[in-house]
């Protein structure tokens, strides 16, 4: 292959993929100013792995979606790792959502959801957001984390005990997890 045949490749694979990676990242990670920068932290990885994708090029978006988990997981690990560092980091601003169109009070409540899934750790918030927020099948959600499919229930099972008691404790999150168990 040539180099401007792998070049267009390249960028064939980013175009057709990107909005699938920057998907599973925002689910994983909400709303994190690094997000486009890890975005193409997973499209370097996978570049230089291409060769082992082998077959049907439908496998490509759950591959993707494999390093995609890994770099996020990276990602949070770090920035627990740095929590100190957090004060200077205030500052910063947090890129804007999109415009919402539901109410106040869903957004607000968004807001807490997505405060709550921070908390979880790492092994059961990124099953949890491929799988309540991305909507992913179990075995999707076991394959991109790499995990058997008995580990993944697992975790789901322990990751939605911690997020119903800890959003328990929330006054807005509260009537939105009660009707969640009816």
């Amino acid at each position: 292959m040539s180099d401007a045949q792998r070049q267009r490749a390249v960028a064939d694979l980013f175009d057709r993929h990107a909005d699938h990676v920057s998907r599973v990242l925002t689910r994983i990670l909400g709303l994190d100013p690094e997000t486009p920068d890890l975005i193409q932290e997973v499209f370097l990885r996978a570049f230089r792995r291409i060769d082992r994708v082998r077959g049907d090029p439908d496998v490509l978006p759950r591959w993707l979606t494999g390093i995609a988990v890994f770099v996020a997981r990276e990602h949070i690990r770090r920035k627990r790792g740095r929590w100190w560092l957090r004060w200077a980091a205030a500052d910063e601003p947090l890129p804007e959502p999109p415009a919402a169109t539901a109410s106040p009070d869903v957004v607000l409540a968004v807001g807490r959801v997505r405060a709550v899934i921070e908390r979880l750790p790492v092994d059961e918030r990124i099953p949890f957001a491929l799988r309540y927020l991305d909507d992913m099948e179990l075995e999707e959600v076991a394959h991109a984390c790499d995990v058997s499919l008995a580990t993944v229930k697992r975790r789901l099972a322990r990751a939605r005990a911690r997020f119903d008691k800890l959003a328990a404790r929330d006054a807005i999150l509260l009537n939105w997890v009660e009707k969640g168990r009816q």
